[in-house]
């Protein structure tokens, strides 16, 4: 059985709404760094900065959403901020090479 100190730090649900807006921009940060990383590595014209500010903030709206709602801990949120937008760019790279 979980003690109540680890529901407290580790799942967001019981979260002061301070630090849940403080973990929501962090997760924002991280997903624009990850985008930026990854069209370094895979170049992609039509994610000029507006789309990608866009999709940044999206995948980390819906991130902090599902994450919320499912009582998941900040470490699947901040996981879920890093990898998502490389796998979208990487996704989007293979497809634009491929032709499809």
């Amino acid at each position: 059985m979980q003690s109540f100190l680890f529901d407290q730090l580790f799942y967001i649900g019981t979260w002061h709404p301070i630090f849940l807006i403080m973990l929501f921009a962090f997760g924002f940060y991280l997903a624009e760094l990850s985008f930026k990383k990854a069209l370094v590595i895979r170049p992609i014209h039509h994610f000029k900065t507006g789309k990608r500010l866009f999709n940044s903030s999206f995948g980390a709206s819906l991130s902090f959403l599902i994450t919320y709602a499912l009582n998941f801990n900040f470490i699947f949120y901040l996981t879920f901020c890093i990898f998502v937008p490389y796998i979208l760019v990487s996704k989007t790279y293979h497809q634009a090479q491929n032709g499809y």
